[in-house]
């Protein structure tokens, strides 16, 4: 009827008899033979660990389709799960094995962190396309991305770590001032050839 054998103890007779099943079994108390019959209609002896393989299985055909494990909280159930394990692993209460279970698939424990490292992949693959790191606020998510961290560091929000990763890359914080500048060594360059700033308004 019900597809497992978990039935709740809450249920009565019969989901008292399965949970004193599982006591025996956890205590060496139970026959092989008994063992064995209760395995061959799929009894599960851990409940808690079987929970946690079904879930894991649900998250490995969700990186399937999806490409990543990053399920968002409103996915439902899974969300909930992968957001808790995050919670967990933030506190130092998942166990090694799990760990590394979730990592060999590609789990990420802080989805803000890898949000920041992939926009600044982006920046650096830019930055090489177009010689500087000005991309317009137009440009979409990335231009907003870059918007943004100027802001952060206007208003001191910005680690000193991710101020060196982005000046490392040529990052400019003040655009106008930097515009100022450029073109004042261009005028520079005009009046060493020239002899004056006289520059014509079609030059």
């Amino acid at each position: 009827k019900h597809g497992d054998c978990n039935v709740p103890q809450s249920m009565g007779g019969l989901g008292e008899w399965v949970q004193r099943r599982r006591q025996d079994y956890k205590k060496g108390k139970l026959s092989k033979e008994r063992t064995a019959r209760l395995e061959s209609i799929g009894y599960v002896w851990d409940l808690r660990e079987h929970s946690w393989s079904e879930y894991f299985d649900q998250l490995t055909n969700y990186k399937a389709k999806n490409g990543d494990c990053n399920v968002p909280m409103s996915q439902g159930p899974l969300g909930v799960w992968a957001n808790n394990h995050r919670e967990m692993h933030k506190k130092g209460k998942l166990s090694g094995e799990r760990i590394a279970r979730l990592e060999g698939i590609g789990f990420i424990w802080d989805l803000h962190e890898q949000g920041w490292l992939d926009r600044f992949g982006e920046l650096t693959s830019y930055e090489a396309e177009n010689g500087d790191c000005n991309v317009p606020q137009a440009h979409g998510p990335l231009g907003e991305w870059v918007h943004n961290r100027r802001q952060d560091y206007k208003n001191g929000r910005l680690s000193n770590e991710r101020v060196a990763s982005l000046e490392s890359i040529g990052f400019v914080w003040d655009l106008e001032e930097h515009w100022w500048s450029e073109r004042f060594g261009e005028l520079t360059n005009y009046k060493d050839k020239n002899g004056d700033c006289n520059v014509p308004t079609k030059q």
